[in-house]
């Protein structure tokens, strides 16, 4: 059985008294009682007396696909640079004409993105914060670089340049930076 938030208390507790034979078992379990998204299930035989049993749970990502359209707001509530009408009318463009693709949680949630611009850039890559540290960025920029070459497409992309982070992933797949700069404008309807 599956022990309860008391039960985990309580078995806490319990397990300081048995120090120091119980020191690796009381961590994780003291861990598990203050680190809530520790992937930790603690199972016992029985109750009160018991064996414990500690299993690592964790959350498994199910698959690489392309970007849906039904991710068009989560996308654009994510992007630096979204603006409702007009950056949702242009994210719906990219997923519907351009490669895409997104990392799905178990439930078929997206948890990190890479679409192509209509100018053949890869772009608007992003990992929502919860799941980043996990490798799918890279993931995504090298799925979308073998499927952009694989159609005899140069394969590029653009990052600001106090990006940090992105220009390091980036360089680490063996991006190199361009001898010029980019900018971007939108104009105002007239």
């Amino acid at each position: 059985m599956e022990l309860t938030e008391e039960q985990l208390q309580t078995a806490e507790r319990q397990l300081k008294d048995l120090f120091p034979q119980s020191q690796q078992i009381y961590g994780y379990i003291a861990l598990r009682n203050r680190v809530k998204s520790d992937p930790i299930h603690v199972i016992v035989d029985s109750w009160p007396d018991y064996v414990i049993l500690c299993k690592p749970h964790y959350r498994r990502v199910t698959s690489l696909t392309s970007v849906d359209e039904s991710h068009i707001d989560l996308i654009n509530s994510f992007w630096k640079f979204g603006e409702k009408e007009h950056s949702v009318r242009m994210i719906q463009n990219m997923i519907l004409h351009f490669p895409s693709g997104c990392v799905l949680d178990t439930e078929g949630h997206p948890v990190a993105w890479i679409l192509t611009y209509p100018s053949g850039a890869i772009g608007m890559l992003f990992t929502r914060p919860q799941h980043r540290g996990k490798g799918y960025a890279k993931a995504l920029v090298g799925s979308a670089a073998r499927r952009l070459h694989a159609q005899g497409l140069a394969v590029y992309c653009f990052i600001e340049e106090e990006n940090a982070l992105s220009y390091g992933l980036f360089t680490s797949l063996g991006f190199t930076e361009p001898s010029y700069r980019a900018a971007w404008f939108v104009f105002n309807s007239l």
